[in-house]
Order: structure tokens, then C-alpha cells, then sequence
């Protein structure tokens, strides 16, 4: 047989034949019936000489095995490594999904400090901003309240104003 129709052969047969490695005689007639049709002829053509054609049919048959179980045993291989490449992809994915929720935690946390922060900046501004209010309010009243003494008594407003020039040009 040739080595592509071998190689298609083991290929074909690779999940079967860890359970018929044991049965040889079943294994060589599926080898037989795998063969192609020009193949078979030969090999029938050849029955006369009967050691010629069991040594040509086992010699394909431990071929077969030998590339078949090293054929499964290499899926197996991959399987596995297949099944510990998964576990290392979940649990990196496991500790993504942490450090993601860890930092969305985190973040919520800063987002809700900088709104208190911003709560208590925007209390505070309203706060200093009736404070302005209420001391232009006063201030206001007490300039209201000048005029009105200045309009009674023009001579209490004159002594304040002579006051205040003189601290200015004491301070100068």
C-alpha cells in the first residue's frame, strides 16, 4: 500500500482503533477493505503465494497500528492540552472579570466621593453666596441709613468725612 493511502487510512480510522488493536484479525480486514480497488486485485491476484500475502497485509497492519496509536495518542495529547488551555483561559478571564469589578468598584467608589465633594462645594458656594447677599443687604441698609442722617444732620456727616480724611492722610 502506498503511504498516502495509509496515512488516509489512519487518519479515517484513528478514533477505531484503540479498541481494535487487540483484534487483528478484524484490524486486517478493515486494512484489507480500505485499500484501494487496485490494491485488493494484486493482493488477490497474489493468493497463490500465501506467506508473500499475509507478510504484505501484517506489514500494512503494524504500519497501520503504529501510525494509528501514534495518531490517537497524539489527539489524546492535544485533547489535553486542549482541556489545560482552557482552565489557564477561565481562570485568566476569572482574574480579568476581578480586577475589572475591583476597579469598577473602586472607580464607583471616586465617582461617589466626587459627588459628595461636589454636593458639599456646591453647599458651600450657595452658602458664602448668601453670606455676599446678606452683607450687601446690610451694607446697603447702612448707607440708606447715612443718607437719612445726612439729611437730618448735615454736621454729624461733615465731622465723619474730616475723620476719614484724616486717617487716610495719616495711614499715607
Amino acid at each position: 500500500a502506498s503511504r498516502s493511502q495509509l496515512t488516509q487510512f489512519g487518519n479515517l480510522w484513528l478514533p477505531v482503533t484503540v479498541y481494535l488493536l487487540h483484534t487483528s484479525r478484524y484490524f486486517k480486514s478493515l486494512i484489507t477493505s480500505q485499500m484501494s480497488g487496485t490494491r485488493l486485485e494484486q493482493l488477490q491476484r497474489n493468493k497463490k503465494n500465501k506467506r508473500k500475502n499475509s507478510g504484505t497485509i501484517w506489514m500494512t497492519t503494524q504500519f497501520c497500528i503504529r501510525k494509528s496509536t501514534f495518531l490517537a495518542l497524539r489527539v489524546l495529547k492535544e485533547r489535553q492540552n486542549s482541556i489545560e488551555f482552557e482552565r489557564k483561559i477561565k481562570a485568566r478571564l476569572k482574574n480579568i472579570l476581578r480586577w475589572t469589578m475591583k476597579r469598577e468598584n473602586l472607580y464607583k467608589g471616586t465617582l461617589c466621593n466626587l459627588e459628595n465633594e461636589n454636593k458639599e462645594l456646591k453647599r458651600r458656594l450657595n452658602e458664602m453666596q448668601q453670606e455676599r447677599d446678606h452683607a450687601e443687604a446690610v451694607n446697603n441698609a447702612k448707607e440708606k441709613d447715612k443718607l437719612k442722617i445726612a439729611e437730618k444732620h448735615p454736621a454729624f456727616m461733615e465731622k465723619k468725612e474730616e475723620k476719614k480724611k484724616k486717617r487716610s492722610l495719616f495711614k499715607t
